[in-house]
């Protein structure tokens, strides 16, 4: 009977030590988790510290580009792709809408470019784009 005991303890006590090496594992491999979770906040603390100024800039720039559109739609025109900015800086509804104007008198030929570029870029039909660049 003692040497099924003793071979009872024996077992109990090499699976108490697998166990417990098992658990010394495991506690490394949580550690060098922190560790690794640690050394990526220190990374990204410096980024983080900027992100509110960042999106301070992206808010200021956001507001600027909605208040140049409501001075466009104001002066009567719609945004897109040749909007001359530049002119929305008048502080007139009307002298805004001569401004923009003139811009596209003076710079048609660039103007019709960049439409005609951009055309050729969409799926609509051949007919379609000749009847848009006529003229």
């Amino acid at each position: 009977m003692t040497s099924r005991k003793s071979t009872t303890n024996k077992a109990r006590k090499a699976s108490f030590d697998d166990l417990g090496r098992d658990l010394l594992l495991f506690a490394e491999a949580i550690q060098d988790g922190l560790d690794g979770l640690h050394a990526f906040a220190d990374r990204i603390q410096p980024m983080l510290s900027e992100l509110p100024k960042a999106l301070a800039s992206l808010v200021e720039g956001v507001s600027a580009t909605l208040e140049a559109i409501k001075r466009l739609d104001e002066a009567g025109w719609l945004p897109h792709v040749t909007t001359p900015w530049s002119a929305l800086a008048t502080a007139e509804a009307s002298a805004r809408s001569q401004a923009i104007e003139k811009h596209y008198r003076d710079n048609w030929a660039a103007v019709k470019g960049t439409f005609t570029d951009r055309l050729g870029k969409y799926a609509i039909d051949n007919e379609a784009k000749a009847t848009f660049v006529r003229r």
